[in-house]
């Protein structure tokens, strides 16, 4: 691994027979062409995808260590720059709002008072009413970072309850048939739309269509796995052999996968 992306290509050769296939290639490679470019080699797709969602799966199969990511990334987002920095400029704008009602109301006493004019009056609650319009929408702004802190901070306590079944929603993939029935409309007389299934009621698919279902169901799981890898913070390097750096976290964990030539990782864990 020279350290730079890889980025995904496809090939469809024009006789093969399966449809194209995809791979990686180092981003340096493909720059530095006929140059000193990058000595790892393009790396097929469909292995080691499998391979990286299958140590994703087995990671968030352990409950301790799911349940810990998360706390991580709540905790590292807490104690960021930026969130703290935001936290006490709520802090400040919901006090300066509590500020401006007692001097909206200091105000109205001293308009009943005879101290000032209802003229006054007006003048001075049109300045505090742009001010607090201009707080309210900046705390609705800083309200979208504390709503994402405390959602991290109930996950844990959602992971006990799902947990069981995060692998198969993440990893599953529906049926999709050659064929489709066709249902009854829903009528008065037949409000739930029921009908005997009968050789007229299945409708056969085109293979265009067909295809197209299966594609968008691997896409769906694909949207899937990219949002457990932002979750885990999951980060992987490929090298000439085959070997793959899988790194975790902010607490950089890394996992150590080797190609062991038979077609099958083994892996290993070491702490950097």
């Amino acid at each position: 691994a020279c350290g730079r992306g890889m980025s995904g290509r496809t090939v469809a050769p024009k006789r093969r027979k399966r449809g194209p296939y995809h791979y990686y290639v180092c981003a340096r490679k493909d720059e530095e062409k006929g140059r000193a470019g990058c000595p790892n080699r393009s790396h097929r797709a469909e292995p080691l995808e499998a391979r990286v969602r299958g140590f994703a799966l087995r990671l968030i199969g352990d409950p301790d260590a799911l349940r810990e990511r998360v706390e991580q990334q709540a905790r590292a987002m807490r104690e960021s720059e930026p969130w703290l920095r935001e936290a006490r400029e709520a802090e400040k704008a919901r006090e300066r709002l509590a500020k401006l009602e007692v001097v909206e109301d200091r105000y109205r006493d001293q308009q009943a008072e005879g101290l000032i004019t209802m003229a006054k009056l007006r003048e001075k609650l049109y300045g505090t009413r742009e001010e607090r319009e201009r707080l309210r929408a900046r705390l609705a702004v800083l309200a979208d970072g504390e709503t994402r802190l405390r959602e991290l901070e109930e996950l844990p306590q959602l992971v006990e309850e799902y947990l069981k079944e995060l692998p198969y929603l993440v990893d599953r993939m529906p049926v999709v048939r050659e064929y489709e029935t066709v249902p009854n409309p829903k009528t008065e007389e037949n409000p739930s739309g029921l009908y005997t299934l009968t050789p007229e009621r299945i409708r056969h698919l085109p293979e265009e269509e067909v295809g197209a279902r299966r594609l968008a169901a691997e896409a769906a799981r694909g949207a899937r796995f990219r949002e457990l890898y932002a979750l885990l913070d999951l980060r992987v390097a490929v090298h000439a052999s085959g070997d793959l750096d899988v790194t975790v976290g902010t607490t950089n964990t890394k996992e150590v996968m080797p190609w062991n030539g038979s077609g099958s990782p083994s892996t290993t864990s070491t702490p950097t």
